[in-house]
């Protein structure tokens, strides 16, 4: 009682901001001395503040972040970037079609009904991000191993900007409502782009960033795990800024994306040491830690809820739970083979859908039972997406992206690419 915690900050607006919305007037001495004297804090793995003892590591995170606008679009030869497409048919954006990348360097814009390629853009190195849509649907964004995030436009595939971040970018953008993308690489970065390329912030997070981020409901955080077990690796950053609202240290590495409950209270990290842990989305603070068992090897899978709140996620280990995960309890679990990398789809008929070491898989979600199995060749690290029109449509790491109807579980179509087929496909909005 009588204290007032003043959240710490490198940025002297960011500390004036704070004591503004506290109502608290100190005088800039007052303000150096609370900036100098007062010790950063992390949330540990048990939920609990904690002093951040490596404080020239918190400068680097909180610190490395310059709140002036970082500069505009990178200069390109928009001549050699036209280059790139091979339209065949521009796209018809009030029809069905899946945008997906490719390890042959390619995005390809497919015909939803028939397979036949519409347009395809190549890139000099592996693609295995999948594509995000500006809020009105007319921009495909997505990032590449060479090093560049990409926006193109959805109806064929010409560079409306390329940003070259410096490091491999698997990571999946994700889109805001008002048009901000993030992605982050895998020299540690976390980027806010604008609709129209500048940086808006840039991060970085101490670790390799695979997987898409989420944003909260309100759009005030954007929240992401990162490949490292030493130190902290789950951040809430603030989506205007990039500075880290909280951060949390899971006791594995994070490669799969985080996901929030359906009322964005809370928001779930699976991990690499064998736990989904709960935390609350405003403060970061641990609300329950899942132990899925060492002998499941950890979960690279992202998990997704239902909306009876039971998450669904693969693990290592070669099987698909179904946690209660609101009580922290097992509701079943499907034992399959081999690595499950795939995420899960759910259809609204109570169905689940992912791919596995050669097959995608239907299977209950009431119990996991095996509806029907189809073979897909090599392992299956694509994940899922569903139409509205009963297909299902998912890429392997033989090559082709298939296209399978959800009732009988036949190969409607499949479209033959030159690599391994990772990303997920993006449908146009309108047949999701």
């Amino acid at each position: 009682k009588g204290v007032v915690l003043i959240p710490k900050s490198v940025k002297e607006e960011h500390i004036l901001n704070n004591l503004q919305v506290l109502e608290i007037e100190l005088d800039e001495q007052s303000i150096r001395a609370i900036d100098e004297s007062i010790t950063p804090v992390k949330i540990d793995e048990d939920g609990q503040p904690s002093i951040y003892e490596d404080d020239e590591e918190w400068k680097r995170i909180v610190g490395s972040v310059d709140d002036r606008e970082q500069g505009e679009v990178q200069e390109k030869d928009e001549s050699e970037d036209q280059q790139r497409t091979e339209v065949v048919e521009p796209v018809d954006m009030e029809l069905e079609t899946i945008f997906v990348g490719s390890d042959d360097g390619r995005m390809y814009a497919l015909d939803g009904e028939t397979g036949q390629l519409k347009w395809k853009f190549t890139t000099e190195e592996d693609l295995g991000s999948s594509a995000a849509f500006s809020p009105d649907g007319s921009v495909v964004y997505f990032g590449t191993e060479d090093g560049h995030v990409n926006a193109l436009r959805a109806i064929d595939g010409q560079v409306m900007w390329r940003y070259n971040t410096g490091g491999a970018v698997t990571c999946s953008p994700t889109v805001d409502p008002d048009g901000t993308v993030y992605v982050g690489t895998l020299d540690n970065q976390m980027y806010a782009f604008t609709p129209d390329g500048k940086v808006k912030w840039s991060r970085d997070l101490g670790g390799e960033i695979w997987t898409h981020p989420a944003v909260g409901h309100d759009g005030r955080l954007v929240y992401v795990g990162v490949m490292v077990d030493t130190n902290i690796n789950a951040f809430a950053l603030d989506s205007q800024t990039g500075t880290p609202a909280w951060s949390f240290k899971a006791g594995g590495k994070i490669w799969s994306s985080p996901v929030l409950s359906q009322d964005g209270k809370y928001v779930y990290f699976s991990c690499q040491d064998s736990h989904i842990y709960t935390l609350l989305a405003d403060s970061g603070s641990l609300v329950r830690k899942f132990d899925i068992g060492e002998d499941h090897e950890g979960m690279d899978s992202s998990p997704v809820i239902s909306r009876e709140g039971t998450l669904f996620v693969g693990t290592n280990g070669g099987s698909v739970l179904a946690v209660d995960i609101r009580r922290g309890r097992l509701r079943w679990e499907k034992m399959l083979e081999g690595e499950i990398m795939s995420s899960p789809a759910l259809d609204n008929e109570g169905y689940l859908y992912i791919g596995g070491v050669g097959q995608l898989y239907k299977l209950k979600q009431t119990d996991g039972s095996v509806v029907w199995t189809v073979p897909l060749g090599e392992d299956v690290w694509s994940s899922p997406r569903l139409d509205k029109h009963g297909r299902v449509f998912i890429g392997s790491i033989s090559g082709p992206v298939f296209c399978v109807d959800r009732e009988t579980g036949k190969v409607v179509w499949s479209y033959e690419t030159e690599g391994p087929v990772i990303a997920a496909p993006l449908i146009t909005a309108d047949h999701q």
